[in-house]
C-alpha cells in the first residue's frame, strides 16, 4: 500500500502571497494538506498560523514547488 502524501512545498508568487507567507508563515514554504479536491489543496501552514486553497494548476498566487 503506498502511503499518500500529505505534505506540500509551495513558493509564493503574487505580492499578497509573499505578505502572508512573511507575516502568516514564518516563511516556512512546508504545508500540510488538509484535504484536496479535484481542482484544488487546502493547506495549513507548518506553524499552523493560515489556512489557504491553492489551484493544483495555475494558481495565480502560488507555485507548488514540490
Amino acid at each position: 500500500m503506498t502511503k499518500k502524501k500529505n505534505r506540500i512545498l509551495v513558493e509564493p508568487i503574487s505580492t499578497i502571497a509573499k505578505q502572508r507567507f512573511d507575516e502568516l508563515m514564518n516563511r516556512l514554504h512546508i504545508c500540510k494538506i488538509d484535504h484536496e479536491s479535484e481542482t484544488e489543496f487546502y493547506l495549513q501552514s507548518a506553524n499552523q498560523n493560515y489556512f489557504f486553497a491553492i489551484q493544483k494548476t495555475n494558481d495565480p498566487n502560488w507555485k507548488i514547488v514540490k
